[in-house]
């Protein structure tokens, strides 16, 4: 069995619950502890220990994001979503797409994700734009976004509006606010299937939406998108 530094084991703990989307308390598990190297096992960090080293992981790879999206010759185009996780925080995520040359003479979609953000009041459209901005300047793209994809929600299409008034060099608004078609979909079957359904009220919740969300009546997301 082969040696390893103790100084090694924070990082590679870090890294295998990063590139497996695996819960930090993974860690713990009895049938896990039994595979690993005793140096590990010696040296295992508690959950709060590896949260912080994949934060600092991010942060040391950040740059090096910067400088490869500063360097594409060609669009960038941002997916946007906001939603609220089982254990109740509600979070913006925002990924990066961009064509790129896989060395063999094809061109690709390359999908990667840029940055997750806690969101911590009302989900308003201002609200939303803030947040994107945030994200945009941090990875100084504000030049290079051409487009942004997110779904038909009342509020990203006011978060448009508003980015828009940044002056982005390449991003002109609503022309170039691009509809997730899955969503489209979705609100086509609710609208559908909503004769069929029972009347439901439900209790506001503290991350919905104030301006809209996805119970925004089908009929009235479908006809804005027409």
């Amino acid at each position: 069995m082969g040696e390893i530094d103790q100084r090694e084991v924070l990082q590679r703990c870090a890294i295998w619950c990063a590139e497996g989307a695996k819960p930090f308390s993974a860690l713990e598990e009895s049938s896990l502890k039994k595979i690993l190297h005793p140096t590990i096992l010696k040296h295992l960090p508690n959950q709060r220990v590896v949260s912080k080293a994949i934060q600092q992981l991010y942060l040391c790879v950040q740059e090096k994001i910067c400088h490869e999206l500063s360097a594409h010759k060609g669009a960038l185009y941002l997916g946007v979503d906001a939603w609220q996780t089982p254990n109740g925080f509600d979070i913006m995520g925002v990924v990066i797409y961009q064509l790129l040359d896989d060395g063999a003479g094809r061109i690709e979609l390359d999908a990667m994700p840029l940055d997750f953000v806690q969101l911590k009041e009302r989900h308003t459209g201002e609200y939303l734009a803030r947040m994107v901005e945030f994200i945009v300047e941090k990875f100084r793209l504000k030049n290079q976004i051409c487009g942004i994809v997110s779904n038909n929600a009342a509020n990203n299409g006011t978060m448009i509006v508003e980015l828009e008034k940044l002056l982005w060099k390449c991003f002109q608004g609503e022309p170039q606010w691009i509809r997730c078609f899955a969503h489209i979909l979705n609100l086509i079957v609710k609208a559908i299937l909503q004769p069929f359904a029972r009347n439901k009220k439900s209790s506001p919740r503290a991350g919905e939406y104030e301006e809209s969300n996805d119970e925004e009546e089908p009929q009235n997301l479908l006809e804005r998108q027409a």
